[in-house]
């Protein structure tokens, strides 16, 4: 799908049979609000949801695998993104995105989601630690709940970069 120049469009339903949203397809179309997919998409290009000010989601699909560079920059009413399906996101996909709040990168290869985040001066990233815990109730002992880790692993997040690293144990 590509859009020649902006107009003035407010909801589209992207059909079936489109599997990509191609390079600035939708870029500055402002009023695009609301986005219907009726299918599944491997991948939406570069720049091609850049400077829509009113999109305030986007359902992003266990088939969508990439998004490319600045493909949601300066959206500036965008909340919420659920893109743990993705395997590669380009550089500043999410720029400018003022409004985000949470963005959920769980893949089914992380254990939870990211925890206990630690930024790292020398690297300029952010460790998370993803673990699976359990508690133990002690009735005799003076700590009546114990909290183990069961599994755990670390996620490096790189925000010049805005690449997520998952590391295994």
């Amino acid at each position: 799908i590509f859009l020649y120049k902006p107009v003035k469009v407010a909801s589209i339903d992207i059909p079936k049979k489109v599997t990509v949203i191609g390079t600035s397809a939708f870029y500055g179309c402002e009023n695009l609000s609301d986005i219907n997919v009726k299918g599944s998409l491997s991948s939406i290009g570069s720049e091609a949801f850049f400077g829509n000010k009113k999109l305030e989601e986007f359902d992003f699909d266990k088939s969508l695998k990439s998004i490319g560079n600045y493909s949601f920059y300066g959206c500036v009413s965008l909340k919420n993104v659920n893109a743990g399906y993705l395997t590669s996101v380009g550089t500043y996909a999410f720029g400018d995105c003022v409004s985000l709040k949470k963005m959920n990168l769980k893949t089914d290869s992380t254990i939870s989601a990211g925890v206990y985040p630690a930024f790292n001066s020398k690297y300029d990233v952010v460790a998370y630690s993803v673990n699976t815990t359990g508690q133990v109730f002690h009735t005799m002992h003076s700590n009546k709940v114990e909290v183990q880790d069961q599994a755990s692993d670390v996620i490096i997040y790189d925000p010049v970069r805005e690449v997520v690293t998952h590391v295994a144990n």
